[in-house]
Order: C-alpha cells, then sequence, then structure tokens
C-alpha cells in the first residue's frame, strides 16, 4: 500500500514540472547553445565546430509584467487584444503564486500564497465568463484546476477537471486531467472511480510522463477492489512500461536480463512495490504456476524473472523454504535458455539446503542434471557461455549424486531380512528392496556416464570410470560392466586399480556367460588380454588355466596345447606357484590336445605313463584314471565323426571293460547302444540295454531305455513284447495322453502279433475309457463290434454298434464323416433286424389281431430305415430306401396271402378279396413312391445295386411306365 509521503512526493513532482511548463510563458529563459560536435566525417571534411549563442533580453520583474498588463487593459478598446492581455494577465497571476510558494513554505494555504492563487483563480473564472470558445476554455480550464489544486481546493480542481475533459476529451493536458482526477479519487478512497481515471489517463497517451504513475496507481485501486487480476495487469503494464522506457528498451532471454537498478532513482521504488505485491498477489494464487498461467497469455515479458525472484525471496524471509524452492524451479524449467535459469536452479537447490531437507536437495542436484545435463538436458544444444554457467554445478552434484546412490545401493544389498515378518510381508519387503536396489544402482551409473561424458579430463575420471563399473557390477549388469572395466583398467594401466578393474572384468564374463554362452570368444579375448598385459600378476596363471581349459573342452586343440605350454613354461617365472597337481593337470591337456590333432603317437603315450608314474592309491590316480577314459571317449568320437562305428564301439566297449566301476562307463554303454542301434545291430542293443535297466536303475538315462526297446521290438517284429511293453507303460500312467497313445499302440501290436484275446482287452479298455480324441475312440468302438462279428457273438456286437450311434448322435462338432458312415451302418443292422422282426409275423385269421402285431413291427422297422436314410450316407440310404419299399411290398403282399376265415360263402369269399385289395392297395403305392425316391438319384449321378434294384422293382409294378424299349437313331455322316 503506497503512502501518503508518497502521494505527496507525486503531486511535488508534477507541481515541478507545471512549474516548468509554466515558466516558458515568460520571457525569463536560460540561453540555449546549439552546438555541431566533432565528428569523424566533419574531420574528414575539414568543417570546424559552429556554436550559436541567441542574444539575452532583459527581464522585467513579474509585479511589473502585472501591473503594466492591467494598466493596458483599461485603455485597450480591442476586444481581441483585450482578451489577449487579460490570458497573460492571468498566466502572471499563475507565475506570481507559484513563485510566492517556491520562495516561501510549501503550504498553498499559507495566506500569503492563498491569496496569490486567489488571484489566480479569480482571473480564469472571469476569463471563463467572457470568453466561452472551447479553444481558450481548454488551456484556462486546465490553468484552472491546476490553481485550485495547488491551492488545496481539491474539490474544485476536480470539478474543473471534469469541465476540461468535458469541453475537450482529447486535450493534451488529457493524461494528466485523467491521473489527477484519479488521484483525487484514490485520497477519498473512490477506488472504482480511481482505477476508472487512471485507466483513461494511460489510454489518453501512452508515452505521456503520467502512464507509469497511472498504470501504478490503477494496481493498487485494484488492490483496494480486492480485484486482484486486474491489479496484476495494471502493475506488469507499469512494470514493463518503465523497463521499455530506458534505452536498452528491448530484452530478449538470450541477452542481458533487467534490473531494478538500471531505472532512475524515482522508478526504482515504485518497481520495486510493484513487484512486492505482485509476488503477493501470486503467492495466493499458486505461486510459480500462477506466475506461468499469467504470462501464458501474454508476450514474452523480459522483467517476468524478477517477480519470481521477488517472490522466493518473500517465501525465504518467512522460512519457507520449500515453496521458495518450488518458485525458483518454476522459472528454471519454464525459462531454460534464459541466461539466469542456472542461477536460479542453483537457488532452488540452496533453498532446500539452506532448510535442511537434504533428502529434497538430493532431489533438487538430480533435476538439475536432468536439466542441463548432457543425456537428458540441455547441454549438446548449448552455447560454450551456457556451458560454462553449468558446468561447476554439474560437476559437483554429479560427484554428489553418484556417490550417494551407490552408497544407497551397496546399503540395500546389505540390508538383513527382518526375522520377526511373516513369510508373506518378508517377501513384499524384499521385493520393495530389491526394487529401490535396481534403481539407486541405475541411477549411479547414469551418473558416473554423466560425469564421464561431461568431464573427460577431469582427474576424479578415472576413479569414476571405475566406480560406474562398480555399479554396473552390482547391479547385474554384466555385459555393461565388462565395458566399463576394460575401458577403465587398459585406458588408465598406471591406475592402482588397473588390474583389479581387468580381473573384474572377467569375473563379469563369468556371470555373462552362464546366460549367454555367445559370448565366450569377447570373453577369451578379454583373458588374453589380462595374461598378456598384467603377465605378473598372481592371477595371471589362473587366468591362463581358464583358457587352456576353455579351449580344451571346445576342441579348439592348438590354443589348448598353447596355454598348457604357457602353463608349463611359467613355472618359476613369477610369485605364483602352479601346484604338482595343476601342473599335471596341465600335462594331461597337452596330451589331449595332441591327441585332438591327431598326434595320437605323442598323446597316448603321455597319458599312458603318467597312469602308469602313480599308484592307484594316490588321491590323483582316479582323476588319471577318468582322463584316461577320456582319451577312450575321445578316440570313439573321432571314430564316429569318420562314421567308424564298429572302431567306436570297440573303443567304448574296451573302456567298460578296463573301467567297470567308472562314472564313464555309464555313458559308454549308453553310446555303444545309440551305435548299435545306428548299425542296426539289434540283438547287441537289447542285450545292452536289459543290461544298462539291471546295472544302472536310478540312472537319469534309464528313462530313455524303453523307448529304445520300444524300437528294438518294432525293428525286430517282436510285435507281443512291444504290446506288452506299452501295455505296462498305459498301466504305469493311464490318464496322460502318452499312456493312453500307448494303451491304442498297444491294441494294434497284439493284432500284429495275433494275439486276439489281448488285443479285445485292450480295444475294450480303450474303447471303454479313452472317450479323446473322439476319431480315434469310435475306431476303437467300431472295432469290438467287428471283434464280435467274427466271433459270432451278435449281442455283444450290437452294444457296440449302439455304442457307435450313440457317440456320434451326441458328438455334436466332433461328428465326422468316419463316424456317420459306422453310425449309419450300425443303424443298418438294426434296421435289418427290425425287418426281419416284421417280416417273420404271420397274417392269420383271425386277421385283425395279426395285423395290429404286423403294424407295430412295420413302424419300428420304418423309424429304424430312416434314421439310417437321415444319416445320409448314400451307400447306405439307397439301401435302406429300397429296403422301405420292399417292406411296403411286404405287407401287401402279405395282406393278399393272409389266410381266410373259415365258413364264408362264395359271395363272402369275392367281398373279403376285394376288401383286402382295398387294405393293400395303398401299400403297394407307398412302396412305389419309395422306390421312386431312389429313381430320382439318377439324374443325380447316382446309380448304385440299390438304385437299380428300385428300378426293376418299379419296372415290375408299373411296367408301362419303366419297362420301355430304348428306341435308337443311327445318324450318318451326311446327315449331321
Amino acid at each position: 500500500m503506497p503512502l501518503r509521503t508518497s502521494r505527496r512526493t507525486l503531486l511535488s513532482a508534477i507541481s515541478a514540472a507545471l512549474l516548468l511548463a509554466g515558466c516558458t510563458t515568460n520571457s525569463e529563459q536560460a540561453p540555449v547553445v546549439a552546438t555541431q560536435t566533432d565528428t569523424p566525417l566533419l574531420n574528414s571534411l575539414d568543417i570546424k565546430p559552429v556554436t550559436v549563442t541567441p542574444s539575452e533580453a532583459p527581464v522585467a520583474p513579474l509585479t511589473e509584467l502585472r501591473d503594466g498588463y492591467g494598466v493596458i487593459l483599461k485603455k485597450l478598446k480591442d476586444p481581441e487584444l483585450a482578451q489577449h492581455i487579460q490570458l497573460r494577465l492571468g498566466d502572471v497571476e499563475m507565475l506570481l503564486a507559484e513563485k510566492h510558494q517556491a520562495d516561501g513554505t510549501q503550504d498553498p494555504r499559507r495566506q500569503t500564497n492563498s491569496k496569490a492563487w486567489q488571484r489566480a483563480i479569480d482571473t480564469y473564472e472571469a476569463l471563463l465568463d467572457t470568453y466561452p470558445d472551447e479553444e481558450t476554455q481548454e488551456e484556462i480550464l486546465y490553468q484552472l484546476s491546476r490553481a485550485y489544486d495547488l491551492q488545496g481546493q481539491t474539490a474544485n480542481s476536480v470539478r474543473v477537471l471534469r469541465k476540461l475533459l468535458e469541453v475537450q476529451p482529447d486535450s493534451l493536458h488529457a493524461p494528466e486531467a485523467w491521473f489527477r482526477l484519479g488521484e483525487a479519487h484514490y485520497a477519498n478512497d473512490r477506488y472504482q472511480d480511481a482505477a476508472r481515471a487512471y485507466r483513461l489517463s494511460m489510454q489518453a497517451d501512452a508515452s505521456s510522463n503520467f502512464y507509469v504513475m497511472s498504470a501504478y496507481m490503477k494496481g493498487w485501486s485494484h488492490f483496494k477492489l480486492e480485484q486482484y487480476d486486474g491489479a496484476l495487469s495494471a502493475f506488469d503494464t507499469m512494470v514493463d512500461a518503465s523497463f521499455s522506457a530506458l534505452p536498452e528498451a528491448v530484452f530478449a532471454f538470450n541477452g542481458t536480463p533487467p534490473e531494478v537498478d538500471m531505472l532512475p532513482k524515482g522508478e526504482q521504488k515504485l518497481v520495486s512495490d510493484a513487484l512486492r505485491i505482485m509476488a503477493l498477489l501470486f503467492s495466493y494464487r499458486g505461486d510459480g504456476e500462477a506466475i506461468a498461467a499469467f504470462y501464458a497469455e501474454r508476450d514474452v515479458a523480459p522483467h517476468q524473472y524478477l517477480i519470481y525472484q521477488e517472490l522466493a525471496q518473500q517465501h525465504l524471509n518467512n522460512d519457507r523454504y520449500q515453496d521458495a524452492a518450488d518458485v525458483y524451479l518454476e522459472f528454471a524449467l519454464r525459462h531454460v535458455s534464459h541466461p539466469l535459469s542456472v542461477a536460479f536452479f542453483v537457488k532452488h537447490v540452496d533453498a532446500f539446503i539452506l532448510g535442511d531437507f537434504p533428502s529434497l536437495a538430493l532431489q533438487a542436484k538430480a533435476r538439475f542434471v536432468n536439466t542441463f545435463g548432457a543425456t537428458y538436458g540441455v547441454w549438446n544444444e548449448w552455447s560454450e557461455i551456457y556451458r560454462e554457467k553449468s558446468a561447476p554445478y554439474l560437476h559437483d552434484y554429479l560427484l554428489t549424486l553418484s556417490q550417494t546412490e551407490h552408497s544407497l545401493a551397496q546399503s540395500l544389498a546389505e540390508n538383513p531380512a527382518d526375522p520377526n515378518l511373516t513369510e508373506r510381508q518378508a517377501a513384499l519387503v524384499a521385493a520393495l528392496n530389491d526394487k529401490q536396489l535396481a534403481k539407486a544402482y541405475a541411477n549411479a551409473a547414469r551418473y558416473y556416464r554423466e560425469f564421464i561424458t561431461l568431464f573427460p579430463d577431469d582427474p576424479k575420471t578415472p576413479d569414476m570410470q571405475f566406480y560406474l563399473a562398480e555399479s554396473l557390477y552390482d547391479a547385474g549388469k554384466f555385459e555393461e560392466a565388462i565395458a566399463a572395466y576394460e575401458k577403465f583398467a587398459y585406458q588408465n594401466l598406471q591406475h592402482e586399480q588397473a588390474a583389479q578393474g581387468a580381473y573384474n572384468a572377467l569375473l563379469a564374463y563369468e556371470q555373462l556367460t552362464a546366460t549367454k554362452p555367445a559370448q565366450t570368444d569377447a570373453q577369451n579375448a578379454s583373458r588374453e588380454r589380462f595374461v598378456n598385459t598384467f603377465t605378473q600378476d598372481a592371477r595371471a596363471p589362473r587366468v591362463a588355466q581358464t583358457l587352456m581349459q576353455h579351449f580344451f573342452d571346445r576342441q579348439q586343440y592348438p590354443q589348448a596345447q598353447q596355454w598348457s605350454e604357457w602353463l608349463l613354461a611359467f613355472e618359476g617365472q613369477g610369485d605364483a606357484k602352479l601346484t604338482q597337481q595343476e601342473l599335471t593337470a596341465a600335462r594331461v591337456v597337452k596330451a589331449y590336445s595332441l591327441y585332438g590333432q591327431q598326434a595320437y603317437t605323442k598323446a597316448q603315450p603321455v597319458v599312458e605313463t603318467l597312469l602308469a608314474s602313480l599308484p592307484e592309491s594316490d588321491p590323483r590316480y582316479p582323476e588319471l584314471a577318468q582322463t584316461y577314459a577320456t582319451i577312450l571317449y575321445r578316440q570313439a568320437d573321432a571314430a564316429v565323426a569318420q562314421n567308424k562305428l564298429p572302431e567306436a564301439i570297440e573303443h567304448l566297449t574296451t573302456l567298460i571293460e578296463a573301467l567297470p566301476a567308472s562314472d564313464a562307463r555309464i555313458n559308454a554303454q549308453y553310446d555303444v547302444i545309440s551305435h548299435l542301434l545306428s548299425l542296426k545291430d539289434y540283438q547287441a542293443a537289447e542285450r545292452y540295454l536289459n543290461d544298462f535297466a539291471r546295472r544302472f536303475p536310478e540312472h537319469e538315462l534309464q528313462q530313455t531305455v524303453p523307448d529304445k526297446l520300444l524300437f528294438v521290438y518294432e525293428q525286430t517284429e517282436q510285435w507281443g513284447q512291444a504290446a506288452a511293453h506299452l501295455m505296462e507303460r498305459y498301466q504305469a500312467d493311464p490318464n496322460t495322453a502318452q499312456g493312453r497313445d500307448a494303451l491304442w499302440q498297444a491294441a494294434d501290436y497284439y493284432m500284429e502279433a495275433e494275439q486276439r484275446e489281448q488285443a479285445l482287452a485292450a480295444y475294450r479298455t480303450y474303447a471303454h475309457n479313452v472317450p479323446r480324441p473322439f476319431d480315434r475312440a469310435v475306431e476303437a468302438r467300431y472295432t469290438m463290434s467287428e471283434f464280435y462279428k467274427q466271433s459270432g457273438e451278435d449281442s455283444k456286437r450290437r452294444y457296440w454298434l449302439n455304442k457307435l450311434i450313440t457317440h456320434h448322435d451326441e458328438a455334436g462338432d466332433d461328428a465326422t464323416p468316419r463316424s456317420r458312415t459306422l453310425a449309419a451302418m450300425s443303424a443298418m443292422v438294426f434296421a435289418t433286424d427290425a425287418e426281419t422282426v416284421f417280416e417273420r409275423i404271420k397274417l392269420t385269421a383271425p386277421i385283425r389281431e395279426s395285423l395290429a402285431q404286423k403294424r407295430q413291427a412295420l413302424e419300428k422297422a420304418l423309424a429304424a430305415f430312416n434314421k439310417v436314410i437321415a444319416y445320409g450316407v448314400r451307400q447306405y440310404a439307397t439301401e435302406a430306401n429300397h429296403r422301405l419299399g420292399e417292406i411296403y411290398l411286404t405287407l401287401a403282399n402279405d395282406l393278399m396271402d393272409s389266410e381266410r376265415p373259415e365258413g364264408l360263402s362264395a359271395l363272402e369269399a369275392t367281398q373279403y378279396e376285394i376288401l383286402l385289395e382295398e387294405q393293400a392297395f395303398p401299400f403297394e403305392e407307398k412302396a412305389i413312391a419309395v422306390y421312386e425316391l431312389n429313381a430320382n438319384r439318377i439324374p443325380g449321378g447316382i446309380y448304385d445295386e440299390w438304385v437299380q434294384a428300385s428300378m426293376e422293382s418299379l419296372a415290375a409294378l408299373l411296367p408301362v411306365r419303366y419297362r420301355k424299349q430304348e428306341i435308337t437313331e443311327v445318324l450318318h455322316e451326311n446327315d449331321l
């Protein structure tokens, strides 16, 4: 809120300006000097500077002027000239009043001053009545309002100003008039009117001396009215106008930011006050976000950073460190390219440090790195000047962040489990700890990399490279750790940790190759590099042993031999000493390597000598024996590679005989079996398989023996053995797909072995217990029906035929053409049974009873044959269709051939015959209709024995229609 003294100072400033303006009417003017300066252009033209000094006229005292104008005015007859003199008289009275005030007290109400102002007021008031034209009135009203104002008659001054603005709204004095109106309203607490007056003053002339002050006071007016949006807008306009008036009027974010001390002394306090109030208002509306939102809809304001700065400082003054930090951060993030963005971001960090918030300070440093660093920030986009600003802080923060995150990760890695937690709680805690651990290691690695990237020549960079590799290793990122360790070690050979770094890379490879064997070549290259670079290191022989073993295991014998010889030659060179066992191992590898290079005559004696040189009681002997077994095995492998299986078998059988109790013997025997199978020596293979099954019942390879035995049985057509073997598999695992498949195959093999009872039992078990897959279950039921068909067990056969029908009818989408055909076939059997029952019933007297039985049997037969037809299987549909006709015709014939009642007269017998014919005729018609159904299939390309039979029956029943002679016509060539 502005103080009263501020307004007085303002009014005094305005009065002084008006005093100067008024004095321009006085002839007492200072001399004006026009100077042509010495410029390069003038010098080049040899023109000397010219100075013009106007002559000075004598200045008469103001009182003499006033009195003189009074005398002249009384004598003038010309009204126009009198008006002019009267105006001059008023101005002189104004000047005298101002002089009195300037010479004496500043209080305009002092009696002497008051009289002076009153004379000026009376003069202007009289002029207004005498000269009403607007142009003259504008100046008179302006001077009159000043006189009233300087005399302290504010109400009259406001009245006159209003009249001035009515007379001449576009007056040159409008900015001042509206401003003074605003001041009056403000002094009377009429803030709404004051805000309007200040706004109109600003609108009247944006370049006037009153523009900045009007904007300032407009902001205060809105503030008094709690119209904070208007207040913010007005204060922002005022600040912007103040800075725009400077010689450096245009400020950009990549230039020099404006500072308050660049302004004239008089404006510095006002601008600071405006910034203070704006910051206060923004603090109520959301701090930094509110500032950003405010300027989002406005042009870029170079001074807006001052508002962020003021707001943050206010928070710091009130110990609101987090709020201050947030404000600094808001500006820095939104204006990363600003010259002060780095400084603001550092203040953001420092605010947390001042407030003693170490964790938040650490997070702030991380944000700084993210914003200005190379990985996620703007480092690569910045100029060198900007980089120099952020580099010291990046250096410091990256050191702190990387070490903090690495220490945190190590702490989390060593965090012991709480024994008081439940298993579930412990699991949740462990999962959370693992997540935090991975994040900490990732952050540490990232900060190490950032430091190395930004400061490659820094003395601390080698250490950071080593720590980077350590963090990657501990985080399980072995591939990245390897690259980091090797880069550190071999670029910094003089570093005390160089050998350790190189060796750690080998340890990382060990971890990596456990999941990615493809890294082997690079791993070996790293091993060789370590041995060749750090030969005197105590770990070098162990690494050489690893290389030797690696190449030997992969049958890279030249390399294996090279490293075995390196080890044998190394003995006695360095501090490290090889044990006798290690030397023996090196010699063994050498022997094997020679053998691998097909230098058998050199390799074999070496191994045999080693075996002969030690007693069997020596603890190394078993290893040598195993080595000998390996040699034999390698020879067998070589023979296999050359497709010399008999030779391989010979080597392996030698191993079996020489080392019957060795572990190698198991694999040897198993390989013998495989080779015998490849040679199709099934008899020997079966013998070794049975021996293997008896000798090594618990060995993991035992599970493959049954399959191999089955293969042997199949190849030697031992179907019964194969079937029994499969039945054992089924019985051991009846509820799995493999077990059910074994049962099905066993049934087939029993059939091949002509073991009918066993096959029948297997099929029966399958048909009863295995409904899926549906097609195989169908075949099992069909096979059962065929078994009983062959054995003449009709009731059992019909049981399975009924199963075929029932399961097909219930199969839905599982039904197949095969199941439909078998269902139709089965239904035909039952239809034939129904037909047989129908045919066996004879029509005897009394015919009513026998005919009822006959009709009942007819219905069952018709239903049975219609079911067959419903399946739509052509070969059974045509037969069923024909046999339906036969049933109808049979019934018609049976009616005609039925037994006649006894004792009928001739007439009664005749009538009885007619009655029978009437009963039989419809059935004959139905038979014809059914036969014709088959006949109608002929155009569709269906003509089998049943269609033919139906045609023959039709020819017998309807010879006129169906027994016609074919007429042929011979066409001659000339007729074509």
